[in-house]
């Protein structure tokens, strides 16, 4: 599974698919270190270093989208939150009706 194939589409870890935590940041010491280890002779095939190169550019094509759907997907999720803390804190302070309570006629 390829994570810049994954991103695009989900907002969520591609093997436990635990919700997401933060915007993706690509780790550039990582990238380095990868580039170094393919860059010895003996360590990668032309062709693992061809498919390491045409993934880096589709990640690099679709990372900008990829970030800003996955800022609004938490912006989304925080606002989610701050309304259902309010409800919450409403109703512990009984200032509201409970969600799906119905009216009670007398």
């Amino acid at each position: 599974l390829c994570l810049a194939s994954w991103l695009p589409q989900k907002q969520s870890c591609p093997t436990c698919r635990k919700a997401i935590a933060g915007i993706p940041v690509r780790c550039f010491m990582v990238d380095n270190a990868i580039s170094d280890l393919l860059g010895v002779e003996s360590a990668a095939s032309p062709s693992s270093k061809q498919e390491r190169k045409r993934k880096q550019a589709h990640w690099e094509g679709v990372q900008g989208q990829v970030t800003q759907d996955w800022a609004l997907a938490l912006k989304r999720r925080q606002e989610r939150a701050l309304e259902t803390a309010s409800r919450h804190r409403a109703l512990l302070a009984g200032t509201a009706a409970p969600p799906n309570a119905h009216n009670s006629h007398a």
